[in-house]
């Protein structure tokens, strides 16, 4: 163009008018917004004082933010105005004039030209935009009027702003006003809150686990036991005995987990059970026996007895505990012997728990090669999955039948169950004897288990221990002489914490000192012996009641009863 002229922002591409710098004091460039001296002299500075600025018609900026005013003839004179506060652009009323070729003249130096109060010139980094690539954009920042006069000067921003915000820093038609940037602190990471929120979180996940972990080894052993699950149906057994008069009478239930238990077809025969069980877990299993004893209560020497026949039908190398236990489970009183034998060379244990409701004996057999699963597994039972039942109301405990035997003096009897004892020749047995009664094994005639009591006198004694001391002097003395390897040493298996003084126990009637003893050959044992004393004025009765050592579970039960039924006459 001819009569155009270029901005004198060299990184701009705006071409001015010749008529513009013709007719205009001061031009301003509408793509940089830089600012030039037109060739009409500006009108000289009144003398007069200046205004208040109240009483100066102003037009405020456009931009909501901005608090700049704007001098009515400022907007009358000028065809674009650019806020010197925020760089908001804004339309005057002079109305743009049509390009003229006009020869473009600069005055010589800065005085030719009366410069406006322009400070500075801030001009911006180029950024191409999609509007207009490679375009230059500026901002202006404009020195307020009451400055001196200077030399125009640019000065180069050095983080030029990008993307979006460049628009509405430099977009005239953004009414939001110019970019503000807000700074940031950051702020000072703290390790010790993350260690202690590490540590209480740590802490708290191991509570949960430690209680998820109980509870589901709980559920886990119970569902071994009953088969607890969805999907593991839960079955309740219903077993009956026969009764005295051969009928079918309600005995017991079980209820089991379908899926974790099945019948038990070797155990059940060779225990004679109603019921058998293994379960499909675990190396264990169970077998349920009763008996019906219509109105009579079977003696403990009774149950123990049958509880022993059935274990030794069973395994071999059998043994037993020291003596069965009273314990009480589910509203029963019951006893527990403890076992251990053999099976195919496999060792194996148990506990055998006996008890009595309603005329009918139950006797309850669990084993395992693992003594703990012998425990939970019995619990569970006893306290749970076993349950008694019981269609005999009112039902009342006869006594069973007895007989009485006295001694040859007439001083000293006895009553024992009937058909267990027989009476024999005291004087056969012991010179001083006087009254021998031998007990016949009920299940079987074997000699070998039968037992025997003996009652004899002896000389008078002071206290109970002395007279004690020397009843078993007096038998150590007389094994002798049937063998000199005899020994007769204290049972401490039998009697735990008692020491070979013996204790001081009830005999009857009388108060008396018990004590047991075994017989051995070298270190052998052979025989099993229970003593008891009674010390009268002038003389002193001992008791005698021997068995095999194999027999001694059986036995002992059984001679505890008699002991209880003794009596002495008063002269």
């Amino acid at each position: 163009m001819a009569n155009a002229f270029p901005c004198p922002n060299p990184i701009c591409t705006h071409q001015f008018g010749s008529a513009e710098l013709q007719t205009a004091a001061q031009l301003l460039c509408p793509k940089c917004g830089f600012r030039m001296q037109g060739k009409v002299k500006a009108a000289p500075v009144s003398a007069k004082p200046a205004v208040a600025p109240a009483a100066t018609a102003t037009n405020p900026c456009p931009n909501p933010t901005c608090t700049y005013q704007f001098n009515i003839a400022e907007l009358q004179t000028t065809a674009q105005l650019l806020c010197p506060k925020c760089g908001f652009r804004m339309q005057g009323k002079a109305a743009p004039k049509p390009a003229a070729s006009v020869k473009l003249e600069i005055a010589p130096s800065a005085t030719a030209i009366a410069a406006p109060t322009i400070a500075k010139v801030a001009v911006a980094m180029p950024i191409s935009t999609p509007a207009e690539p490679g375009a230059a954009i500026f901002a202006a920042v404009v020195s307020p009027p009451s400055a001196a006069p200077e030399a125009l000067a640019t000065e180069t921003v050095a983080g030029p702003p990008t993307g979006p915000a460049i628009r509405s820093f430099f977009n005239p038609d953004n009414e939001a006003g110019a970019l503000v940037r807000t700074s940031t602190v950051k702020k000072k990471f703290r390790w010790l809150r993350i260690l202690m929120l590490v540590f209480a979180f740590g802490f708290a996940a191991c509570i949960v686990i430690v209680a998820i972990g109980m509870v589901y080894l709980g559920l886990k052993s119970q569902k071994a036991f009953l088969g607890a699950g969805e999907d593991n149906e839960e079955i309740t057994h219903i077993v009956y005995v026969r009764d005295t008069k051969g009928g079918q009478e309600k005995a017991y239930q079980l209820v089991l987990g379908k899926k974790e238990w099945s019948v038990d077809t070797e155990i059940g025969p060779r225990f004679g059970a109603s019921s058998a069980w293994k379960n499909n877990t675990y190396d264990v299993w169970f077998a349920v026996v009763v008996k019906d004893y219509g109105v009579v209560k079977p003696r403990d020497a009774e149950m123990l007895r049958v509880a022993i026949d059935k274990l030794e039908g069973h395994f071999e190398a059998l043994e037993l505990g020291a003596k069965a236990e009273p314990v009480k489970a589910n509203n029963l009183f019951m006893q527990k012997l403890p076992f251990k034998g053999q099976v195919k060379a496999g060792n194996w244990l148990g506990e055998c728990y006996m008890f009595f409701n309603n005329g009918i004996a139950y006797w309850l057999f669990v084993s395992s090669p693992d003594w703990e699963r012998v425990e939970e597994f019995a619990g569970f039972l006893t306290q749970k999955n076993l349950g008694v039942l019981s269609e005999r109301r009112g039902w009342h405990e006869q006594p069973p039948p007895t007989e009485t035997f006295t001694s040859a003096n007439i001083k000293v009897s006895v009553t024992v169950p009937k058909g267990v004892w027989e009476k024999h020749n005291a004087k056969d047995e012991d010179e001083n004897g006087e009254l021998l009664l031998l007990g016949r094994y009920q299940k079987e005639k074997d000699n070998r288990k039968n037992a025997l009591m003996l009652i004899y006198t002896h000389e008078k004694k002071d206290n109970l221990k002395d007279a004690l001391k020397g009843v078993r002097e007096y038998l150590d003395k007389k094994l002798k002489n049937e063998n000199e390897n005899y020994r007769l040493v204290h049972a401490v298996e039998l009697a735990k914490g008692d020491s070979v003084e013996g204790k001081l126990e009830d005999v009857g009637d009388r108060r008396g000192q018990l004590v047991d003893v075994k017989l051995q050959i070298n270190d052998e044992p052979k025989r099993y012996i229970l003593l008891a004393v009674i010390r009268e004025p002038d003389i002193v009765y001992a008791i005698q009641c021997s068995c095999p050592w194999e027999s001694r579970h059986i036995w002992r039960q059984e001679f505890l009863e008699v002991l209880r039924s003794v009596r002495v006459r008063k002269d």
